[in-house]
Parts: C-alpha cells; sequence; structure tokens
C-alpha cells in the first residue's frame, strides 16, 4: 500500500515524473520533468462530495448538489467525479484511473467540445505522457482506485467535510455494483471491494482532521470492521444529509 503524506495544496510545489528512461553505459538514465503546478485552487467552502458510481449514486439528483449556496457562494459544494461519471455529470474535478477512459475522454471526444481542455482532469503519469496536454497529475501518485483517490483530493484541496455518494460498500466477494458495468472500460469488478476499504482507511487516517461522511438511503448497511475505529467517519441517510448540506 502507498504510504500517503498529510499535505495540502496550497503547499504543494509539484513533483518531478519521469518522461523517459534509457540504459547507456550500464546505467539508466531518466529525463523527469515537474508537474502539479498547473493551476490553483482555493475552496470557496470547506465543504466537497465525492460522487462515486455505485448503484447508490442514484438516490439523488446530482445537479442539486451543483446549486450556489450561502453568501457568494461561501456554502457551495466542490464535486469530485470518477472516470466515466463524466458521460453523465460534469463534477468540478474527474479523477479517471481507467486506462480505457483515459483514451476515451482524450481521444473519442464523446462530449461537444474538448472535455479535458475545459475541464480539471487527473490521471496516471502514464496517460499524462500518452494523451499530452490533457490531464493533471495526480498528487503522490498513490495507484489507487478512482473513489479513494478523489476522496483524498478532496483533503489536499483543503476541505474539511467530505461526503461520500455512490462509494458502495461491497459486502459479497465478486459482487459488481457500478453503474456504468457492461459499458467501455467496466468489465471486471471483482476483488476492488478490499482494495478499495484499504485504500480509504489511509485516507481516513492520513486526514484524520477531516469528517467523512458516507450517505446512502438508510444511513445504515455494510461498514467495514476496519473503518469503525475511525472516530471521523460516519453516516447519514438521505433525509439528514439534504438537511445537513442545504440541498
Amino acid at each position: 500500500m502507498a504510504i500517503l503524506k498529510k499535505i495540502y495544496r496550497k503547499d504543494y510545489t509539484g513533483e518531478d515524473i519521469v518522461t523517459q528512461a534509457v540504459y547507456e553505459n550500464s546505467a539508466w538514465n531518466y529525463s523527469k520533468e515537474t508537474a502539479g503546478t498547473s493551476f490553483a485552487f482555493t475552496p470557496k467552502s470547506d465543504t466537497a462530495v465525492v460522487i462515486g458510481n455505485g448503484l447508490g449514486q442514484r438516490i439523488i439528483d446530482l445537479k442539486l448538489l451543483k446549486k450556489e449556496r450561502g453568501f457568494q457562494g461561501s456554502k457551495t459544494l466542490r464535486l469530485y467525479g470518477c472516470n466515466a461519471l463524466y458521460r453523465d455529470f460534469d463534477p468540478d474535478f474527474l479523477v479517471v484511473t481507467r486506462d480505457t477512459i483515459a483514451k476515451e475522454i482524450a481521444t473519442q471526444n464523446l462530449k461537444s467540445g474538448d472535455y479535458c481542455k475545459n475541464n480539471i482532469v487527473y490521471s496516471s503519469v502514464k496517460n499524462i505522457l500518452e494523451y499530452p496536454g490533457n490531464f493533471h497529475v495526480i498528487p503522490q501518485n498513490p495507484g489507487w482506485n478512482s473513489g479513494a483517490i478523489a476522496a483524498y483530493l478532496a483533503c489536499f484541496d483543503g476541505h474539511t467535510k467530505v461526503y461520500l455518494i455512490g462509494h458502495d460498500i461491497i459486502d459479497t466477494p465478486g459482487a459488481d455494483y457500478n453503474i456504468y458495468t457492461g459499458s467501455n472500460g467496466y468489465h471486471d469488478q471483482s476483488g476492488i471491494g478490499a482494495f478499495y476499504e484499504t485504500c480509504m482507511l489511509t485516507v481516513f487516517r492520513t486526514y484524520n482532521q477531516t469528517d467523512f461522511v458516507f450517505v446512502n438511503k438508510t444511513g445504515k448497511g455494510n461498514f467495514p470492521e476496519s473503518w469503525k475505529a475511525c472516530l471521523n467517519v460516519r453516516r447519514l441517510n438521505l433525509r439528514e444529509f439534504v438537511l445537513e448540506a442545504d440541498i
């Protein structure tokens, strides 16, 4: 499991990525460039919503999350999404960890206009090099699934309350709760549950002063044992979320 440092965008100066490796004279020579400083972001609000692609995403019309809240937008929710969500909804930030989705979004232009040039899209170093000018590097590049990375980025950007919608906890080994199953890039979801659980636990422990709130229809359901000791993790049902977040 990747080691995650507790850092924030306001203190982040970028990092070196290897653009080329050449073996000569019995040694590897690496060409590097600095990435990660291409835009600045200061949240108006301390609250974010991380939208996963589990079936539970459908409990709410995502458009309701976009409305301006508070004086001069001071309570507006910042929205982080994952992979194929862009086909149906534009979050403020999109995390693309699937190579097939990276290729789709960078080359097939399924939406009008150039999505990557009009939106902030994070992806791996591999995809940044393969599709230059399209993606932003994921700070620290932990190599996780998109839901855990999006939750981490919400913390990295300085949000102190992070709601998680569509983050269904898989309680049956090999089960698949993804709303995009069967479409391009979504053919094998087996095994993702345990990996997601471990990655999220790392986020909870690293950003231990952030309030993480899982939202589903009932506020109940399967919940990993490893998360129960995290005092900064809780659950709400849909009605409680609507009231608390002023939806």
